[in-house]
């Protein structure tokens, strides 16, 4: 089906549904530059303060002037449209899909994040997490779609490596087997099926307790068309705020690639050591 077909579907599924479920206004798909689901690992290897740097690092980023006027600068394409997940075993969509469109709108957002709550969700399922957001994404199972957007991507930020099934079962793919093939093949899937569908996905692997784990999300986490930055808890905040930058910024445009390459200094700054990856992207979508 055509992405022109599949839209007047979607549009002609939420019509009939309007009368079951409230709606917004425009009573069909609202387009936006980006389509933006921020993935964050509440796993049991994350204490309460590992979680607390990870959601105030993402305050942080949305109450950025420079990413408050990335957000603004794509106003009127329909600005970002941005939703939150913690995954553990399962994963579960904590801040449902917001429309940023001026800094105003940012800032609302963050103190949505900020007021987040720690929970141990268990074992590490990235790929549950994966499959999750692209179906809130709209690209997997939703049938109905609030927001359609240019580009869509998963952020997804963890300590970990993929160590449960694809359901979250631990047979088989937990302590040292989590780099075997059986194991390897679940998050390979999540991610190829999500790269199919026209998403980017971007990590922020956290390498304290796993040093390779940049390596793991290169191989196995990240699309062809996304990027990893390595960050440890103590920078997590500059690393999400140049890793967010970078996500929400037109890289094909000759000023969101000097913010991008600013914002990165700007991480390289807190962490000398750091390399940026890869080149940018949020998939532009078919």
């Amino acid at each position: 089906m055509s992405r022109f077909a599949r839209l007047a579907h979607l549009h002609a599924l939420v019509l009939a549904a309007a009368a079951a479920a409230p709606v917004p206004s425009s009573a069909g798909p609202i387009p936006v530059d980006l389509e933006l689901a921020l993935v964050i690992d509440v796993s049991g290897s994350v204490s309460p303060p590992e979680f607390a740097l990870q959601r105030d690092g993402y305050v942080k980023a949305f109450e950025s002037p420079a990413i408050q006027q990335q957000i603004a600068d794509l106003g009127p394409s329909g600005g970002i449209a941005v939703s939150v997940f913690l995954f553990g075993t399962r994963a579960e969509q904590k801040i449902g899909w917001s429309q940023l469109t001026t800094a105003a709108n940012a800032a609302q957002f963050a103190s949505l994040v900020k007021a987040l709550a720690y929970e141990d969700l268990g074992s590490t399922n990235i790929a549950g997490a994966i499959g999750a957001a692209s179906a809130a994404i709209g690209l997997e199972s939703n049938l109905i779609q609030y927001f359609v957007g240019r580009r869509a991507a998963i952020d997804v930020s963890g300590d970990g490596k993929q160590n449960t099934d694809r359901d979250g079962g631990v047979a088989g793919c937990n302590g040292a087997l989590v780099d075997r093939a059986a194991c390897l093949t679940v998050i390979d899937a999540a991610r190829d099926a999500a790269a199919k569908a026209g998403i980017a996905i971007n990590g922020l692997p956290i390498t304290d307790d796993v040093p390779d784990l940049l390596g793991y999300y290169q191989a196995h986490v990240i699309t062809s068309g996304g990027f990893a930055l390595p960050a440890r808890f103590e920078n997590f905040e500059p690393a999400v705020q140049a890793k967010v930058l970078r996500e929400v910024a037109r890289v094909s445009e000759p000023g969101s690639l000097a913010l991008a390459a600013f914002a990165l200094a700007a991480l390289a700054a807190f962490a000398p050591s750091r390399r940026a990856r890869r080149a940018p992207g949020a998939a532009l979508r078919r």
